[in-house]
């Protein structure tokens, strides 16, 4: 996974990443357990908003969804813009 894939596609990978994304802006993003706002919101925001929008260096953030998707990213992957 990198900046520009959905929620929604990260989410289907673990749901672990719902708990954690959840733990970064709980006033914010606890909603996402709402059924109807978990179908409509994930799949228009990509992890690189979720980045920008809690103060995470998009490649940090992209490494921890990967590692809770038991992905191994490449390091170079991270570092180039798509």
């Amino acid at each position: 996974m990198n900046g520009d894939t959905r929620l929604s596609e990260a989410l289907k990978a673990s749901p672990a990443i719902l708990d954690y994304v959840i733990s970064l802006n709980p006033h914010d993003f606890e909603r996402l357990r709402n059924p109807v706002l978990n179908k409509v919101m994930p799949p228009r925001i990509t992890l690189r908003r979720l980045a920008a929008m809690v103060g995470i260096p998009e490649a940090d953030f992209v490494a921890k969804i990967n590692d809770l998707a038991g992905i191994a990213a490449e390091p170079a992957e991270l570092s180039m813009p798509k």
